[in-house]
């Protein structure tokens, strides 16, 4: 008899997945530099990729304007270890197809 074999369930990414897909979410976990290291949703609603060098850095895909207030606030987690949210941050995602 052959015993069947089943891939590994990952909880972690199934759980996420569920909820980006629940709530609509778009979710970019960072390193605290802002270099992206998971993307959950539908994040290419609001991520650019610039001309030049292929980055996967968050800071550079996303309005300049932003960025400095995001780039403030990863160092503050970096720095303090707590949580942190940016509230009123201004979109303007795309519109029409994604490509």
């Amino acid at each position: 008899m052959v015993e069947k074999s089943y891939p590994l369930l990952n909880l972690t990414d199934l759980n996420l997945q569920v909820l980006a897909k629940h709530f609509d979410a778009a979710i970019v976990l960072t390193d605290e530099r802002g270099n992206i290291l998971y993307f959950c949703g539908p994040t290419r609603k609001y991520l650019d990729h610039p001309t030049g060098q292929a980055t996967l850095n968050l800071l550079n895909m996303i309005d300049t304007e932003f960025s400095a207030r995001l780039r403030l606030m990863l160092r503050s987690v970096a720095q303090e270890n707590e949580p942190a949210m940016l509230e009123r941050v201004p979109f303007r995602g795309r519109i029409g197809p994604p490509w």
